[in-house]
C-alpha cells in the first residue's frame, strides 16, 4: 500500500486509554448547539406547509371515526384493544392510539388537524436530533452527525410517515429505537464496576417496550444491538479482552445486557396474546397484499423488486407514490426480467459493500447492515405482510441511507484533499477544516432539495383530492389509485369516474370498492339524465351498477369459498371468516332499486323494485346492525311502498308500521341522527297525525337525549315502536353473534322507553341467519310477531 493511501486510511477507534470511554459525545458546545439549531430549523420549514392537511385516507378510520378515542377514561380500553378496533386486527400498537386519545382531547377529532401534524413535525424534528447524537457517537465527529440529521429531516421518504398522520407509528417506533440504542451504547461504554451500565440496559430494555407498544417493527432493535456489538464495540474491546472469543464475549453480553432485551420481547408476546388471543393466519385481500396469493419463487422475486425500488426511491426521491397495491408493482414473470436482475443486482452489491467495509469503514458497514435489518421484517421476504410495499416503511432504514451518504461525502473529501492532515479531524475542533468544506457544501445543496422536494410532496397529501390525484398520476396501474381518483370525480365527472372503473375491472374484478365507486357514478349519471327527461336512458344505466354488483356478488361468493379453503388449510377457524365491509354492495343495490323504482311507469313494476330494495336493506341490516343509515334507509323504502298504495288498505298500515320500526331502529342506533327524527315525523303525518304531537322538533336531537313525547298523546304509539324497534335491533344483534351488543341495545331501548321486558328466543333469530325474507319472516325481523 501505497505511503498516501496509508495516510488517509480512515483510522479504527482506538481502544480506550487513561479511562477515556469509546463511542463517547464529542462534545463541542457551540457545534452541538448550532447544528441542531439548523436541524430543528430545516424540519420545521419542510414541513411547515403540511399543518393544514386533512385528515382522510387511514386517519378517517383511525382518528376521525375512532369511537374510543372520543370517551372518557378510554385508557383501558386502548391498551385492551387492536389498533383497527372495532375491526379484527392482528395489530396491537396502543401506545400509538394513546397519543391520538392526547390529541383528540386537545384538538378535537379533525376540525383542527394542525395539532396532530405538529406533533409529528415534531417528533421528526427529535429523531433527526437522536440521529444527530447516534452519528456523532458512532463516527466521534459532530460535522458528520450533524449532516446525517440534516439529510434525514429534509429527505422526502419520511413524508408518508410525518404528513400522514397515522404513520405516527413509525415516527415513534424510530423514537425509541433510537433511544434505546443511544443507551446500549451509553452501558455499554460505561466504565466498569458500579451500578451504571445496569441502569442504561434497563432503560433501553423500557425504552424498547415503549417502541414496541408503538409498532411492532421496534423488535429489529435487538438485532442492531447485536450489530453494533460485533461490528463496532468488539474491535474496540478486543484488547481488553485478552484470551476471550467474540462467541464467549456475546455469551457474557447475553447475561449482562440481551437478557433485558428478549425479557421485553417475551413479554410483548404474552401481553399481545392475552389482549388479542389467538388471530387467524393473516388473509388479507388480494388487491391489498397480492403476494400472499403467488408462488413463493415469484413472491421473492417481487419482494426483491420492491427492495431494489426502495434504495432507488432513497437515491432518486423525486417520484413518490402511496400506493403500491396490485397492481402498482406488476408480479416478476420470468427470472429475466430487467428489473429484477437490476434490483438483484443492486442489492447483492450493497450487501457485498457491507461485507468490504467491515473492515476499512466499520461505521459505515454497521449503516449498510442497520439498512437491511431495519427492512427484514416488512420486506417480504421472510413472512408477507398486509402490503406489498409503501414508503412509511423505508421510515427507520432511510437513516442507513443519510448516515451512509455523509459519510462517503466527507471520506471522498478528505482524499480528494491535497496536504491534509489527521488534525483537521480533531473532534474537538470548533472550526470547520478547509478539506471539509466541498462535502459540507454538495451536503446543504442536497438537503436543501431534499426539503424542497419534501414541501412539494406535502402538497399530495393537503386532502383526497389532492392525494388521489397526484397517487393516480404515478400509478395509473394501481387498481386502488384508480378508485381513489374516480371517488374524487364522481360529483363533478362520473362519466370519467366510470370509464375509468370499467378499465379498472379488466385489471382485477376483485376489488370491492372500485364496484361501490362506479355504483355511485352510474347513480349520479343516471339522476342527470332522468332529470333532463330521459328516464329509459337513466333506467339502463342504473340496471348497468345493479348488474355489475350482482356479478361481483357472484364472484364474491366463488372467492369467500377459497378464501375459506386457504384458512382451512392453515388450521384457522373458517366458519366465523367472511368478506368484510358487504353490507355495503347491500346497501348500494337497494339505493339503486330504489332509483329504478323512480323511473317505472306502472305502480305493479314499482312496487317490485321496492320490494327488491327493501330485501337488500335488510341484508345490509343484517351484516351491520349498527349502520343507522342502513335503518333509515330501509323506512324510507317501507315509506314509499305504502305511498303506492291506496288510502285505507292494510297493507299501507302495515307498511307504514315497518317504516316506523326501521326509522325507530335508525334512533336506537344513533339518537344524533336528526336525519331519523325528521323522517319519522313524515311516516306519522303520512298516517294521518301530527308529528308534533308525538315527538319534538328533531333540529333540538343535536344534545343525544331522545325526543319521543311522553304526554298522553303520544306515548302510547312512541312506546309501541320503541318496543319493536328495541326487540327487532337484539334480533339482529343475536344473529350476528354479538350478545354484548345485544345488551346495549336494551339498555339504550331502556333508557328511551323506561323500564320493560324484552325476550327474544334464538329460534327466531335463524330466519335472519338463513337470509330467508318471506312476508311471515319479515313481521318477526320487525319485531311484529312473537
Amino acid at each position: 500500500m501505497s505511503k498516501k493511501r496509508r495516510k488517509h486510511k480512515e483510522k479504527r477507534p482506538a481502544p480506550p486509554k487513561g479511562g477515556a470511554r469509546p463511542f463517547a459525545m464529542p462534545w463541542s458546545g457551540r457545534q452541538a448547539l448550532v447544528a441542531c439549531v439548523l436541524i430543528a430549523g430545516v424540519g420545521v420549514l419542510a414541513y411547515s406547509n403540511s399543518f393544514t392537511g386533512e385528515l382522510f385516507f387511514d386517519n378517517k378510520p383511525i382518528i376521525v371515526d375512532n369511537e374510543i378515542l372520543k370517551q372518557e377514561n378510554m385508557v383501558g380500553r386502548i391498551f385492551s384493544s387492536n389498533y383497527w378496533e372495532p375491526l379484527e386486527s392482528d395489530l396491537y400498537r396502543p401506545l400509538t392510539i394513546y397519543t391520538y386519545y392526547i390529541n383528540y382531547k386537545v384538538w378535537g377529532w379533525g376540525e383542527e388537524p394542525a395539532g396532530y401534524h405538529v406533533c409529528n413535525a415534531a417528533l421528526h424534528v427529535v429523531n433527526a436530533l437522536l440521529v444527530f447524537f447516534l452519528l456523532s457517537r458512532l463516527t466521534g465527529r459532530i460535522i458528520v452527525g450533524a449532516f446525517s440529521g440534516l439529510l434525514f429531516v429534509a429527505h422526502p421518504i419520511a413524508t408518508e410517515a410525518v404528513t400522514n398522520v397515522v404513520g405516527r407509528a413509525d415516527l415513534l417506533a424510530m423514537f425509541f429505537v433510537l433511544t434505546a440504542f443511544l443507551l446500549h451504547i451509553m452501558g455499554s461504554t460505561a466504565r466498569a464496576g458500579g451500578s451504571r451500565r445496569l441502569w442504561f440496559y434497563a432503560g433501553g430494555a423500557l425504552a424498547l417496550a415503549l417502541g414496541l407498544l408503538s409498532k411492532e417493527n421496534a423488535v429489529v432493535a435487538v438485532a442492531l444491538f447485536v450489530a453494533f456489538d460485533v461490528i463496532l464495540l468488539w474491535p474496540v474491546l478486543r484488547g481488553e479482552k485478552k484470551g476471550r472469543t467474540i462467541w464467549r464475549w456475546l455469551l457474557a453480553r447475553l447475561r449482562a445486557c440481551y437478557v433485558f432485551y428478549i425479557v421485553v420481547i417475551a413479554g410483548w408476546f404474552v401481553v399481545r396474546h392475552l389482549v388479542l388471543g389467538p388471530l387467524p393466519p393473516r388473509m388479507c385481500g388480494f388487491i391489498e397484499s397480492p403476494l400472499l396469493y403467488v408462488p413463493f419463487l415469484q413472491r421473492e422475486a417481487t419482494a426483491v423488486v420492491m427492495l431494489g425500488l426502495y434504495l432507488f426511491r432513497l437515491l432518486w426521491p423525486v417520484t413518490l407514490s402511496a400506493d403500491y397495491s396490485y397492481n402498482a408493482i406488476p408480479f416478476v414473470t420470468s427470472p429475466a426480467e430487467p428489473r429484477f436482475l437490476g434490483s438483484l443486482v443492486a442489492v447483492l452489491a450493497v450487501l457485498a459493500a457491507g461485507v468490504v467495509f467491515w473492515k476499512k469503514s466499520p461505521v459505515a458497514s454497521f449503516f449498510i447492515w442497520f439498512f437491511f435489518i431495519a427492512m427484514a421484517p416488512v420486506s417480504n421476504i421472510f413472512t408477507v405482510i398486509g402490503t406489498i410495499g409503501a414508503e412509511r416503511l423505508l421510515y427507520m432504514p432511510s437513516l442507513a441511507w443519510c448516515a451512509c451518504l455523509a459519510l462517503v461525502a466527507f471520506r471522498i473529501g478528505r482524499r480528494l484533499s491535497a496536504g491534509g492532515s489527521a488534525a483537521n479531524d480533531d473532534p474537538a475542533r470548533s472550526r470547520l477544516a478547509p478539506r471539509n468544506l466541498l462535502p459540507a457544501a454538495a451536503l446543504v445543496c442536497i438537503a436543501a432539495l431534499y426539503a424542497y422536494r419534501t414541501s412539494e410532496r406535502n402538497k399530495d397529501w393537503r386532502n383526497n383530492a389532492a392525494f388521489w390525484s397526484a397517487t393516480y398520476q404515478v400509478a395509473p396501474g394501481s387498481v386502488k389509485a384508480i378508485d381513489g381518483y374516480a371517488q374524487t370525480l364522481v360529483e363533478t365527472d362520473p362519466r370519467k369516474a366510470k370509464e375509468l372503473l370499467e378499465g379498472s375491472f379488466e385489471i382485477s374484478g376483485e376489488y370491492m370498492n372500485s364496484y361501490l365507486t362506479y355504483a355511485v357514478a352510474c347513480m349520479n349519471i343516471g339522476r342527470e339524465l332522468a332529470e333532463q327527461g330521459h328516464r329509459e336512458n337513466a333506467r339502463k344505466v342504473y340496471m348497468q351498477a345493479y348488474e355489475r354488483l350482482d356479478r361481483f356478488l357472484k364472484a364474491d361468493h366463488e372467492h369467500l369459498n377459497e378464501m375459506k379453503r386457504r384458512l382451512a388449510e392453515k388450521g384457522g377457524d373458517a366458519s366465523k371468516f367472511e368478506i368484510s365491509k358487504i353490507e355495503r354492495i347491500f346497501f348500494s343495490q337497494g339505493s339503486i332499486c330504489e332509483l329504478l323504482a323512480e323511473t317505472c311507469s306502472t305502480g305493479k313494476e314499482k312496487a317490485e323494485y321496492l320490494r327488491r330494495a327493501i330485501t337488500h336493506y335488510r341484508r345490509a341490516a343484517l351484516k351491520n346492525p349498527r349502520d343507522w343509515n342502513t335503518h333509515l334507509r330501509l323506512g324510507n323504502a317501507h315509506l314509499k311502498t305504502a305511498l303506492a298504495l291506496p288510502h285505507g288498505s292494510p297493507d299501507r298500515r302495515e307498511a307504514l308500521d315497518l317504516a316506523a320500526v326501521s326509522i325507530v331502529r335508525a334512533i336506537i342506533v344513533s339518537s344524533l341522527a336528526t336525519a331519523a327524527w325528521q323522517r319519522l315525523g313524515t311516516v306519522y303525518q303520512t298516517m294521518g297525525l301530527n308529528p308534533f304531537d308525538y315527538i319534538d322538533s328533531p333540529e333540538e336531537s343535536k344534545d343525544g337525549k331522545f325526543h319521543f313525547k311522553n304526554d298522553p298523546y303520544g306515548r302510547d304509539l312512541n312506546m309501541k315502536y320503541l318496543r319493536l324497534a328495541a326487540r327487532s335491533q337484539i334480533m339482529l344483534e343475536l344473529a350476528r353473534g354479538r350478545k354484548d351488543a345485544a345488551e346495549s341495545a336494551k339498555h339504550i331501548a331502556r333508557r328511551a322507553a323506561g323500564h320493560f321486558r324484552i325476550s327474544v328466543p334464538l329460534d327466531q333469530t335463524l330466519p335472519l341467519r338463513r337470509e330467508t325474507f318471506s312476508r311471515d319472516d319479515e313481521r318477526i325481523w320487525s319485531g311484529m310477531r312473537r
